[in-house]
Parts: C-alpha cells; structure tokens; sequence
C-alpha cells in the first residue's frame, strides 16, 4: 500500500495492482508449472493475494486477504493436484519416491 499523509488522519491511499505471472517455472531444474500472483488492496486497511500454480500436473490455489489494521491473515488453500515430483524439485533430491 502507497500512503502519502501530513497525519494518519489525512492519509491519502493510491490503489495499486500487481501481477506476476511465470511459465516454466522450475527449482533445481525440476520443472514446477506456472504461477500466476495477483495482489491489490481493496481498500487501505485489506490487500487480497490470488496465487495459482498449474501445469505439471499440480492445481494448486492460495487466495484470501491480509488486514493491515488487525494484522490478520484470512487465506483458503486449495489443493486439488499436487505431484510428489513438484516437491521432489524443491529439496533438491532430499524427498525421493
């Protein structure tokens, strides 16, 4: 969140978006899928977050909001596919099947 005030009480909030989206990705040459990051702030207080990991036979979803205010987490992690191959990628040969 960008906030420019003279005082809290006149704080002016610049709404802001940020995407990241990332094909192929990998961790130690293993091949990962594709993440797509989407975070905003709904309001001045409240940025939500949509992180999706597809391909690679993985279906991996992490969306929910972050309350600044309260400093609350409130975040739904689905798994619908997550191959042991994708973990395997990010021991580096640690976790084996």
């Amino acid at each position: 969140m960008l906030c420019f005030a003279s005082s809290l009480a006149n704080a002016i909030v610049i709404p802001f978006t940020a995407d990241l989206d990332v094909t192929d990705l990998k961790a130690y040459n293993n091949p990962v899928g594709n993440l797509a990051i989407n975070v905003k702030n709904k309001t001045s207080d409240i940025i939500s977050a949509d992180a999706l990991l597809t391909g690679n036979d993985n279906d991996v979803r992490l969306i929910g909001e972050y309350n600044l205010a309260q400093s609350l987490l409130d975040f739904q992690f689905n798994m619908n596919r997550f191959e042991l191959k994708t973990i395997k990628g990010f021991t580096n040969g640690m976790v084996d099947d």
